[in-house]
């Protein structure tokens, strides 16, 4: 019996303490510490998606489709104040792999905005 009432006691403790913390967990005006660590890891896993996809859109002749996703990995990669060498590295052999596919391109005008948009992407991996 006197077990039973010690226990009681505990979980009004418990209670009483865990009551504020649960209210102040859904104050949405709280920045969550853990989202905020995570965004620029996240943002350069976007940049290599959108390099992968436009060497893809780029090898299936999409060209529209490749410029707008470099345009996209460029705007995002701008966001970024440093990029760590293993991320310049993936980012270097993408474009030399979308560089190589310049050549084969039918409009000057495509081949000169994918040219100009992999030379504005190196030029801030530099």
């Amino acid at each position: 019996m006197k077990r039973l009432k010690y226990i009681s006691k505990f979980m009004i403790l418990v209670g009483s303490v865990t009551a504020p913390l649960r209210s102040y967990q859904m104050q949405a005006d709280d920045i969550d510490v853990m989202v905020d660590f995570a965004y620029p890891v996240s943002m350069m896993q976007s940049v290599r998606q959108n390099l992968n996809q436009s060497l893809y859109f780029l090898q299936q002749k999409n060209y529209e489709s490749g410029l707008v996703t470099l345009q996209d990995a460029l705007s995002k990669l701008s966001m970024r104040i440093l990029v760590n060498q293993d991320d310049r590295e993936y980012i270097q052999a993408m474009i030399d792999q979308i560089t190589a596919l310049i050549a084969i391109l039918d409009f000057e005008q495509d081949r000169s905005m994918i040219a100009l948009l992999c030379q504005e992407i190196q030029d801030y991996i530099a």
